[in-house]
Order: structure tokens, then C-alpha cells, then sequence
């Protein structure tokens, strides 16, 4: 899956989508990198917390990104998959709409962990 068919899965409003693509492409190796860590440590002190809201959606994204193989691994289906990680939207959206900015806040991050730990489904 690439970045662009996620983007347009998840349904996020397009403003959120635009900001999030040219974060992503405009400083791919610090998402990258981030990435890697982001949900290190203990409940809730996770490092992803401490970033700026653009770049908490950034990452968690990315992470989607790689999380797609591991849910096919437990054989979960596409649609599944994908209704699953619209959570991310849904609360990108609610932020949106909020603040005018995309992000995602520190409690959706706490949130996310039950998705980057692959455990939780949409059916």
C-alpha cells in the first residue's frame, strides 16, 4: 500500500490530507526515523506525544503504512483493515474541526496504540 492510497482510505477531509502528504514527503527520513520510536516507553509518556499534532498524524500514518502487512499477517481482511485504521481520520477530522489545523492530539496517540499493537478491529 502507498502512501497516496492510504490517504485517500482513510476519507480525511482534504486539507488534512494535503498537510499530511507534504509533511510526509517534505521530511520522509525524519518520519521515518520517528517512526521507529514513537511508541517506545511507558503508557503515556510516549515520545510521539511530545510532537507537534501535524507531525503525531504524520507518523502514525507512516506507521499505517507498515502496520497493513501485519494485520494481513492475522488475516484480516482488506475492508476490515481499512475501516479499522479510518479511526485515524475520524479523529484527524474531529481535530480539524476543532482547531482548523490537522493534527491529532495527545490522547488520540494513547488511543493509537491498540492499533499499532495490532489488537483492536473494526468490524
Amino acid at each position: 500500500m502507498t502512501l497516496e492510497h492510504i490517504l485517500q482510505q482513510l476519507h480525511c477531509n482534504a486539507d488534512i490530507e494535503a498537510a499530511v502528504y507534504k509533511q510526509i514527503r517534505a521530511n520522509e527520513n525524519s518520519i521515518q526515523e520517528k517512526a521507529k520510536f514513537a511508541y517506545a516507553g511507558e503508557l503515556p509518556e510516549f515520545p510521539l506525544c511530545k510532537w507537534d499534532p501535524l507531525t503525531r498524524l504524520s507518523v502514525v500514518i507512516y506507521l499505517l503504512l507498515q502496520k497493513v502487512e501485519e494485520y494481513r499477517a492475522v488475516k484480516i481482511p482488506e475492508p476490515i483493515i481499512l475501516n479499522t485504521f479510518r479511526d485515524v481520520s475520524l479523529r484527524a477530522n474531529l481535530y480539524f474541526e476543532k482547531t482548523k489545523k490537522a493534527g491529532i492530539s495527545e490522547a488520540d496517540v494513547i488511543w493509537f496504540r491498540h492499533l499499532m499493537n495490532v489488537n483492536i478491529f473494526k468490524i
